[in-house]
């Protein structure tokens, strides 16, 4: 069958049903995505203002259990490709999260350094397309996620929660020109530079 939902559609083929009691079913499908609002989706499904945004689509292999949300987001299983168009977060300020990070650091041993507020920007992803494995409701990437970023090339690896939840463990090459942007200073470096963070938090407010 097919549904029209969040200006897209999901295809399932075929779907498997198991019930026990009146409180326990069990199911599986494979699932095709074709254009999902990610706004939109996020925006029902979690019942607050979304700030991600884009275009999802791919094809899954899942099961699962239960019948409303809370019980299918924290139970599907399963392998599949997923795919983000367009993919941002709106009001995250990645420079001014890495930068705030490092400087709060540092003011522990120079108290003159000014750490500066992160500012309302917008966190635009290119195109992801990438093998996953879905388990208890998180979506894990087979291989490290590579994304070009504003402030540089960044790689990310963990996982991202059908109920909105971040954890993903980062890596960002740092040219020593953006940072001498950054700190509105010269600097003596190699070419770039890694910097490693956990990005956590959820998608309507990372941290």
């Amino acid at each position: 069958g097919e549904l029209k939902v969040f200006d897209g559609s999901i295809s399932f083929h075929p779907i498997k049903l198991k019930i026990g009691t009146s409180t326990d079913l069990s199911w599986s499908a494979n699932l095709d995505l074709d254009k999902i609002s990610l706004e939109k989706a996020q925006r029902v499904l979690s019942k607050r203002p979304a700030k991600a945004g884009g275009r999802m689509s791919g094809g899954f292999s899942v099961q699962g259990k239960g019948m409303n949300w809370a019980d299918l987001s924290s139970s599907v299983t399963g392998d599949g490709r997923f795919k983000l168009e367009k993919g941002l977060i709106k009001g995250f300020d990645l420079k001014g999260q890495l930068l705030g990070a490092t400087l709060t650091k540092l003011k522990q041993k120079i108290k003159t350094i000014k750490v500066p507020k992160a500012k309302k920007r917008t966190f635009k992803l290119k195109t992801i397309d990438e093998s996953v494995t879905l388990k208890e409701g998180k979506i894990y990437f087979k291989e490290d996620l590579k994304i070009q970023t504003a402030e540089g090339p960044a790689t990310f690896n963990g996982y991202i929660g059908l109920d909105g939840g971040i954890h993903l463990k980062s890596k960002l090459m740092l040219s020593a020109k953006r940072a001498s942007q950054w700190l509105k200073t010269s600097l003596t470096a190699p070419q770039s530079f890694p910097i490693s963070f956990t990005l956590g938090g959820n998608l309507n407010k990372p941290s």
